[in-house]
């Protein structure tokens, strides 16, 4: 065989492996639910899952439902069924509302993977990614029970509030059973010290984690039980993701609470306006989600199925979505306070060097 021979086939060997890569490929759709700027969805899980499902070889149309619409989600997961993706991610606005949707417009030709969020009361979810929900529960529990030392044996109940997410995120009530079943033995006054005797998951919720609502029911709750710097000691609220935190921390500033006398107070996602207020002193602690490790799962995932695989799980038997048990893959968390921040969020990428300016 002489050299143009050679050539020859090199060039055949590599047009095969390339139409080969792009039989592999699909049109993939993500859908977030929202474009907030201050939220993790738009900076860092979209563009890092587009990243992910690019290098390998896909097409990829990223959606935000702006202003946490449901229907506007639903009307984007409409264009990416018309558009030809056979793939779609979904973080859902609202864990149950794209059930109906979803049954009528999905065909079997579709797989959809819920990202974070698990998709309830439908049959046509395949896959489910997120991170430990219980374990960040548990996580910002035991940091409370640490922080006000309640196992020592003269520790006294405390007054804790909780504010937590909305029920239409499937992750509220696994945040909140998790975190509670830590701290109800060390909370004054009976299981759960919230106003107007109101004892139940539901009077703790705040729709879409709303900074706003979250600061509004912060201060019914202040004014009724006058908690203050020189009032009622409240030891610590308990918010379980940031933005709520950031509410609270409103309400405890119109109070009178400065840097240095705060209660601990909680959160989750590591919202870059948080982790200033973690520097500060102001926020106690967040647990960071890495979504650039959900993204890379989640971008496996959906690879496999493109090429008519089964994904590798570390939770096979799925979680239960109200009408099936939808294959899992989980990740675990890590707890971010002021001691740990720059090691976490700045050494490992997360946060570009330059962010530690508005940190100091």
């Amino acid at each position: 065989m002489n050299i143009r021979h050679v050539i020859s086939a090199m060039s055949l060997l590599m047009l095969t492996a390339v139409c080969f890569n792009t039989a592999m490929a699909e049109k993939i759709g993500v859908l977030m639910p929202t474009d907030n700027l201050q939220k993790r969805w738009f900076n860092h899980d979209g563009p890092v899952l587009k990243d992910e499902l690019e290098k390998l070889g896909h097409t990829v149309t990223v959606a935000y439902a702006s202003e946490d619409d449901v229907m506007v989600q639903k009307k984007q997961l409409q264009q990416m069924i018309i558009a030809g993706n056979k793939i779609i991610i979904v973080s859902p606005v609202d864990s149950a509302s794209l059930s109906e949707f979803m049954d009528q417009y999905v065909d079997a030709s579709i797989y959809i993977i819920a990202y974070d969020r698990l998709i309830s009361g439908t049959e046509k979810v395949d896959y489910f990614v997120t991170f430990d929900s219980a374990d960040v529960g548990k996580k910002i529990g035991e940091y409370v029970v640490d922080k006000l030392k309640l196992k020592e044996p003269e520790a006294q109940p405390k007054n804790i509030e909780f504010m937590n997410g909305p029920k239409e995120d499937s992750n509220s009530a696994v945040l909140y059973a998790s975190a509670m079943g830590v701290l109800a033995p060390y909370i004054k006054n009976g299981l759960i010290n919230i106003p107007s005797g109101e004892a139940s998951l539901e009077k703790t919720q705040i729709t879409a984690w709303s900074k706003q609502f979250a600061r509004e029911r912060m201060i019914r709750i202040i004014d009724q039980k006058n908690y203050g710097p020189k009032g009622e000691k409240l030891d610590a609220v308990v918010c379980l993701n940031d933005s709520i935190g950031r509410g609270a921390i409103d309400a405890l500033t119109r109070a009178g609470y400065e840097p240095g006398n705060y209660p601990i107070v909680t959160g989750q996602d590591c919202d870059k306006l948080s982790v200033k207020s973690i520097w500060s002193d102001v926020q106690s602690m967040s647990v960071f989600k890495d979504s650039r490790r959900l993204a890379a799962e989640t971008a496996k995932i959906a690879d496999a199925v493109s090429k008519k695989k089964i994904p590798s799980l570390n939770r096979p038997e799925g979680t239960f979505n109200g009408v099936k048990n939808v294959p899992t893959h989980i990740l675990d968390v890590e707890v971010v306070t002021k001691e740990n921040v720059k090691e976490v969020l700045i050494d490992s990428g997360y946060y570009p060097a330059s962010t530690l300016d508005s940190f100091y």
